[in-house]
């Protein structure tokens, strides 16, 4: 694929990388002036794009969704979403904290199989402490594992609650031993 601005091998972008560079910087130089990155026109205190550059995005990202591409990359659609699966994963590892090749390693550590029950992964559910990260992104340091729906349901409804109440911790431990252990453990990633 050829730049569509100086006409150079790209290596399968819309630009080179030095067409990318000088890109960013004009965006960067317009925000900086009030104006509207994409048209240039003035823009209210603190917005990027003017209404006219806003209503045009959203009407691409509609029809995108009407013709099934992704709204990011333009590949097929995710059946039922509005990306496709290698832009969902990449949003939901960087809500919490990790990288696709972290990620790539914690599935390679469980063998592919759910860390709790040891079952099929029907989706990506990458298990966090809440009481460590309320918020997203995630650190990327309590990340327990990769589990399957229901596990991962189970703890929504259950375990992280469990812990939070007084005598929770206690009760897990001498009731639920496995799950407890596995509510405490973090993966251990090496980079």
């Amino acid at each position: 694929m050829n730049c569509t601005r100086c006409g150079k091998e790209t290596g399968g972008g819309r630009m080179c990388q030095a067409c990318l560079g000088y890109a960013k910087q004009l965006r960067q130089k317009k925000i900086s002036e009030g104006r509207c990155q994409w048209c240039g026109k003035p823009v209210a205190l603190g917005k990027t794009l003017c209404q006219s550059c806003i209503d045009k995005q959203n009407d691409k990202i509609r029809l995108k969704r009407v013709t099934g591409e992704c709204t990011q990359c333009s590949r097929p659609a995710a059946p039922g979403h509005k990306t496709c699966l290698v832009c969902c994963q990449k949003r939901r590892v960087w809500k919490y904290g990790i990288s696709l090749k972290q990620y790539a390693l914690i599935l390679a550590m469980q063998d592919s199989k759910c860390q709790l029950c040891g079952g099929e992964l029907d989706e990506i559910n990458i298990d966090h402490d809440h009481r460590c990260c309320t918020r997203k992104p995630a650190c990327g340091q309590c990340i327990r594992g990769i589990l399957c729906r229901k596990c991962n349901l189970l703890l929504v409804a259950w375990g992280d609650s469990m812990l939070r109440q007084p005598r929770g911790e206690e009760f897990l431990q001498e009731s639920y031993p496995i799950l407890f252990q596995y509510l405490n453990s973090r993966v251990q990633l090496a980079d």
